[in-house]
């Protein structure tokens, strides 16, 4: 079966989680969350593309993530217990062609653009990939970004 693309470079089959059952992104949200979620994934593959001066494809790493999986991942990965993957509001993502440092600040670029959604930037050195989370437009809005090691 082919991949169902929703963006131009984002399918849903990458954004299921990857528990037994490969539960796919929820249906109820495809209209009102993913749509945000991937103008921001979109806005960071872009940077990455500038960082690195060609195509440079992200690879999420996890998407939409069922309560129970994110349990399960707890422990050993600092999952946070209200993990904003089980909403369907966040991504890990590798940049394949950019070194960590590069991705970071082409996360951070993208992040900092008027109008992105980007609240949330957790970096992960450590396991090589990046996290985000989008929330709904605020006036007051802050970026927080923190580094797990």
């Amino acid at each position: 079966m082919a991949d169902t693309y929703v963006t131009a470079h984002f399918t849903l089959e990458e954004l299921a989680c990857h528990d037994e059952a490969r539960t796919p992104y929820p249906v109820i949200w495809r209209k009102d969350r993913l749509p945000d979620l991937l103008v921001e994934a979109e806005a960071i593959r872009a940077e990455c593309c500038a960082e690195l001066g060609a195509d440079c494809p992200i690879v999420v790493v996890s998407g939409f993530r069922t309560v129970e999986y994110n349990a399960s991942l707890a422990p050993a990965y600092k999952a946070s217990a209200v993990s904003q993957h089980c909403e369907g509001r966040a991504l890990d993502i590798v940049a394949l062609r950019l070194s960590y440092s590069h991705t970071k600040a082409a996360v951070k670029r993208a992040a900092q653009r008027p109008g992105s959604l980007i609240m949330f930037i957790e970096w992960r050195p450590a396991m090589g990939y990046v996290h985000f989370d989008i929330f709904p437009r605020r006036p007051d809005r802050k970026l927080v970004t923190v580094t797990i090691i």
